[in-house]
């Protein structure tokens, strides 16, 4: 079973608790979040939803492995967390192969999930190495990435990443493992001109020391993913990089004021949607909306999944006062934007 280093709080800023709120201003967002998914019909909010970065092989390794061994196309995955529903559709999803002791098993040879997935027009991928794994990236791992895009025949494999520096209490790596990482990645998008992916945690300026350094761009495509800090910190990373894509999870729904304050202050134009799956579950309206009973059912395996993105979309509409189909419209504009994936 893969396990990850850092359990879902810690994808958080560390000097940032996460505490959900329970002041009537948090329950109203809340409700006219519920009300705006529930005044919908799911299968247009389905089509309409696009997830930016999950990591489905972590989700298959919660399932059980009875489950697990039967799976060899989308539609069986989807069966397989959706007790058997698998007509449920989704305008687009990114999973991230992050971690290399799944993608690098085999030399020259496809991980199983990712040659599975690949022939789904609803799936994209990225490949990269999650700063908590860097000690393990070895040259073999970067030859490995290098072969698994070849590989790549589909145009399926979107972005390198998720990668990028994480100095919180939470990732034991050294510094300089993790800055070497992070440029043989960073070198490898911009040789091949894939978009990069970025998981930033306590790092920011060291981070764009580091993009600096090997001269990416102002307008290269960037994934800033799972935005947890506040709008100085995000303007900042504006300033240097305006076009990229800020995304956020349903780490958003437990309202926090300086995440709301970003929501309100950002411009759908920098928004990008993504559930982090099977990280990350929506605060207060779990059980309220009118999305389908299965579901719902994957709480109790522990894990989110990539529909969780409507509530993400919800919340924001309800913060920015604007029509949930404007904020999920928006998102199909940007991840087309970054990632060239149309809806």
């Amino acid at each position: 079973m893969v396990e990850r280093r850092t359990a879902s709080a810690g994808d958080v800023k560390s000097s940032s608790k996460i505490v959900i709120k329970s002041g009537s201003s948090w329950r109203l967002v809340i409700n006219s979040a519920l009300k705006q998914i529930n005044d919908s019909p799911f299968e247009e909010l389905s089509r309409s939803a696009m997830d930016s970065h999950c990591h489905l092989d972590f989700i298959l390794q919660k399932l059980p492995v009875v489950k697990r061994d039967k799976i060899e196309t989308w539609q069986d995955f989807k069966k397989a967390i959706f007790k058997d529903k698998e007509d449920i559709q989704i305008g687009a999803l990114i999973t991230n192969f992050c971690d290399p002791r799944i993608w690098h098993i085999q030399s020259d040879v496809q991980p199983t999930l990712m040659e599975q997935l690949q022939y789904s027009s609803e799936v994209f991928y990225t490949i990269g190495c999650h700063p908590h794994w860097s000690d393990l990236f070895q040259e073999s791992s970067f030859l490995q990435m290098q072969r698994l895009i070849e590989m790549d025949r589909l145009g399926k494999c979107v972005a390198i990443g998720e990668c990028g520096l994480d100095f919180s209490h939470k990732n034991s790596i050294d510094v300089s493992t993790q800055k070497k990482v992070f440029k043989q990645q960073i070198n490898l998008a911009l040789s091949l001109k894939k978009p990069l992916v970025l998981h930033i945690r306590d790092a920011q300026a060291e981070a764009i020391e580091v993009l600096n350094e090997l001269k990416v761009p102002s307008d290269y495509p960037v994934h800033r993913h799972c935005f947890t800090e506040n709008w100085t910190s995000c303007s900042t990373w504006l300033k240097r990089f305006p076009n990229s894509a800020i995304g956020f999870t349903n780490l958003v729904t437990s309202g926090e004021q300086y995440l709301d304050n970003v929501l309100r202050k950002l411009t759908l134009d920098n928004i990008v949607l993504e559930t982090d799956a099977p990280y990350f579950f929506p605060k207060g309206m779990y059980q309220k909306t009118a999305i389908p009973e299965q579901l719902k059912t994957t709480r109790e395996k522990g894990m989110s999944h990539p529909w969780e993105v409507i509530n993400v979309a919800a919340y924001i509409a309800a913060i920015k006062n604007l029509p949930l189909k404007s904020v999920l419209d928006a998102n199909a504009r940007n991840i087309e934007r970054i990632y060239g994936i149309k809806r």
